[in-house]
């Protein structure tokens, strides 16, 4: 009786040695499961946003002046790659580079499509898109696109015109639309916490008072 409770007591350790691996991944996965959802749900999505807005208030002064919304492209690049930086903890001057006390791992992936519909003023594109690929920034002129209303699609690697297979944004009015996706910092585990958010900012001018919404 003694021996089957000692080989009974055994089978149990044996057990629970088996079992605890199994136990502390799963721990690990809820982890970076809530740790990537927190991320991308709030830090991210916020600085998305909160780019988009800052880059489509880059409007030509001179366009305004004679009662046009025109949004200075080069302008609204810098902005965006600005308040990214500041809102995410990247370093500016060192071409996004994540800081020491940033949530994310490596250099984020952008990009940013700022469009007119028309290209009548100096430094307004038409239909300008970014593209940093987390080494160096390219651009490039959307063809085949003009005036409103204009339909962009957000895809997992990119935003092209027309309306596709992915999220579709339609632009009444000029604006920018930007998607970014990042790394955040693992807790524990191998799980990649690959983020992706996009945003959009459209504006409207009324009585010589504009804002992006």
């Amino acid at each position: 009786m003694k021996r089957y409770k000692k080989d009974r007591g055994f089978i149990y350790a044996v057990v629970l040695l088996i079992m605890m691996p199994v136990f502390l991944f799963s721990i690990s996965a809820v982890v970076n499961i809530s740790n990537m959802n927190t991320f991308s749900n709030k830090d991210v999505s916020g600085a998305v946003s909160t780019s988009c807005k800052d880059a489509a208030m880059q409007i030509n002064s001179i366009a305004l002046a004679e009662g046009f919304v025109r949004i200075n492209d080069a302008n609204a690049h810098n902005r965006f790659r600005g308040t990214l930086a500041s809102n995410l903890g990247l370093d500016i001057n060192n071409n996004l580079q994540p800081l020491s006390n940033s949530a994310y791992v490596n250099k984020p992936r952008y990009w940013l499509l700022v469009y007119n519909g028309y290209a009548d003023y100096t430094g307004c594109s038409r239909a300008k898109l970014y593209y940093f690929d987390g080494s160096v920034v390219t651009s490039s002129d959307v063809s085949g696109v003009s005036g409103f209303p204009q339909f962009f699609t957000i895809t997992g690697s990119g935003i092209v015109a027309g309306s596709g297979s992915g999220r579709v944004v339609k632009l009444d009015t000029p604006g920018v639309i930007a998607l970014v996706r990042i790394e955040g910092s693992r807790i524990t585990g191998d799980i990649p916490l690959d983020i992706s958010r996009w945003a959009c900012a459209r504006v409207v001018c009324n009585t010589g008072t504009c804002r992006a919404y």
